[in-house]
């Protein structure tokens, strides 16, 4: 080649707008292509593009391009989501299926009627669920509360004699497979009057406490532990159903009115914390409840916060902390603290006569309200301390 003759210029490709169907495919990345190749090109085992919304080699022969794959859905995605829909079409044939096989021989062959009279599978398959449903709502629950003889899943031998009249009584139902126990005939039951059998019927844990302050209070105002007021609500129920009955100090109405009124007459953090804290320690759903040294639980923060209340405010005279004291007191006996507990109760009981409680006239300007709460705290604290 003459040195005098300049190289030939490099041929470039011309920079083009990609035409509509080209790459980039909305919703991918750029420079990535999009996943999977046409139905087409995959059954004769060809190199698809994967242009949208139609390929190359199908536009070139004038085919009708179709993608197994959503666009910007990669192959493995594109599976997932056909055996989810095969799935879905599976279902209904898999319960009519199970409906057949379990069901009663009248019921069965109802449904293999229906069937074979063209009905669609999916209607037939939501009618059997839709009847269940119905079936499970017209049921009664049972409400009979059986007991076992105590510690002990079998009654002893020497027990089964018959003047032992705890067999026949309505605490017990008993039913062992060596003689069966016929359940009380109609007219004893007719004899008994309604509201002294009731609570043997009905389960006192299937009980529910209705009160028409429990829903308007916010505990979340009165302690910083828990935001949660739903959760904070059951643990108040928890403890009016269980603990409340043993351990009675408070006046529950008072107690209730002024927590959702935000009052400080009947109600204090220090009270809120302290029922809150004795309540978790018998609170069903939590499974660590007993475990009171364990930071991790929500019982332990409310008694840390009621400690802290109680160095803020054991100085002070008032309802609420004679309150507070006899819980906290209680609360320390369930821990097997109870020379721990007894210097609360020390305290409640200096309150209650700088206080004037025990003499019946805690001030020349106190409310009836207050005077009955007074009352009240004073016959408590009497009894817990003796």
């Amino acid at each position: 080649m003459d040195p005098a003759t300049p190289p030939p210029q490099k041929q470039l490709r011309p920079l083009l707008p990609a035409q509509p169907g080209q790459w980039p495919v909305p919703g991918l990345p750029p420079g990535r292509k999009p996943g999977g190749a046409c139905d087409h090109c995959r059954r004769r085992k060809v190199k698809c593009d994967g242009a949208r919304p139609a390929c190359k080699y199908c536009t070139k022969r004038g085919l009708a391009c179709r993608y197994p794959t959503l666009e910007g859905e990669t192959r493995s995605q594109a599976l997932k989501r056909k055996y989810g829909e095969l799935q879905s079409l599976e279902d209904p044939y898999v319960r009519v299926f199970a409906a057949l096989r379990d069901r009663p021989e009248a019921e069965a062959t109802a449904l293999l009627r229906r069937l074979r009279q063209s009905d669609d599978v999916r209607f037939l398959a939501r009618q059997i669920e839709q009847g269940d449903l119905l079936l499970q709502l017209a049921l009664t629950p049972e409400t009979n509360y059986r007991y076992e003889f105590p510690l002990k899943t079998t009654m002893p031998i020497h027990l089964l004699t018959p003047d032992n009249h705890y067999l026949d009584s309505l605490v017990y139902e008993w039913a062992p497979s060596t003689r069966p126990r016929d359940p009380p005939s109609s007219s004893a039951l007719a004899s008994l009057d309604v509201l002294t059998q009731t609570p043997y019927l009905k389960p006192f844990h299937a009980a529910r406490v209705v009160h028409p302050l429990l829903d308007r209070v916010c505990p979340s105002r009165w302690t910083t532990v828990s935001a949660d007021d739903k959760l904070m609500r059951a643990i108040l129920e928890a403890y009016l159903l269980q603990e409340y009955h043993s351990y009675t100090v408070i006046q529950i109405d008072y107690f209730l009115d002024d927590m959702a009124n935000m009052r400080d007459e009947l109600c204090s953090p220090l009270l809120v914390n302290a029922v809150l804290t004795f309540a978790c320690s018998s609170f069903r759903p939590f499974p660590d409840r007993v475990k009171y040294w364990d930071p991790a639980t929500l019982g332990y923060r409310f008694f840390a916060e009621t400690r802290r209340l109680w160095d803020l405010e054991s100085d002070k005279a008032s309802i609420p902390a004679i309150q507070a004291a006899v819980i906290i007191h209680a609360y320390y006996c369930l821990c097997g603290l109870d020379m721990l507990g007894w210097t609360y109760t020390f305290r409640a009981v200096q309150m209650g006569h700088a206080m004037n409680l025990f003499n019946g006239c805690p001030g020349p300007d106190t409310t009836p309200r207050m005077h009955n709460a007074a009352g009240f705290v004073a016959w408590a604290l009497y009894s817990w301390q003796a």
